[in-house]
């Protein structure tokens, strides 16, 4: 034990040595015929109240981290999709490029009419844009899927809004998925599909 053996080999540094090293034998026996009691005490230190009381701190810290994460996970969800179609979130040249890209790429297949009326709308109600935009640059061109760019495809989705009668607005829709994910379908406020 390092504490013993420093204590038997102190060095006579005047009278407070001399005085240490006569009551140390003492000392050292009732510690040994108490160690448990000591070893309590020595878990009692002010270091170690220091350190549990930082780790407690921490503890808490981390805790009040992870529900205000969770809070903000759950808020965001909700606020996922801000804005609705009816919040004019395209713009009127926007749509003018979507209907000359529908026209080039997706009429060989596809009639305008199989994109208009509630029954289209009430198909991606509720969801972000970004449900109709995903499968749009997913699978289409039918023969060549994801070839256009994702402009092109945010262009179509916006004239396929209006000719659904969804409001027109002063910017366009950007074709980014958090663009997309930030716009909820909804059935039109006022007009309806034709």
């Amino acid at each position: 034990e390092p504490i013993r053996q420093d204590a038997g080999r102190c060095v006579d540094a005047g009278p407070a040595t001399r005085t240490h090293r006569a009551t140390g034998a003492k000392v050292f026996a009732i510690l040994d015929s108490v160690r448990g009691v000591a070893y309590v005490a020595a878990s009692e230190h002010p270091m170690k109240s220091a350190m549990k009381s930082r780790n407690s701190h921490l503890q808490t810290v981390f805790v009040a981290t992870l529900v205000a994460l969770a809070a903000g996970t759950i808020a965001g969800v909700g606020q996922e999709a801000a804005k609705t179609v009816n919040d004019g979130v395209f713009s009127t040249d926007q749509a003018g490029r979507g209907q000359k890209a529908f026209e080039s790429r997706c009429m060989t297949c596809h009639e305008p009419s199989r994109f208009i009326g509630p029954d289209f709308v009430k198909q991606w109600s509720g969801q972000p844009l970004h449900a109709l935009y995903d499968v749009m640059q997913s699978t289409m061109p039918e023969d060549n899927p994801g070839s256009l760019q994702p402009q092109q495809y945010a262009d179509i989705v916006a004239f396929i809004l209006q000719l659904n009668n969804f409001p027109v607005g002063s910017e366009e829709l950007k074709g980014t998925e958090e663009a997309m994910k930030a716009v909820k379908m909804e059935p039109p406020k006022s007009g309806g599909p034709r």
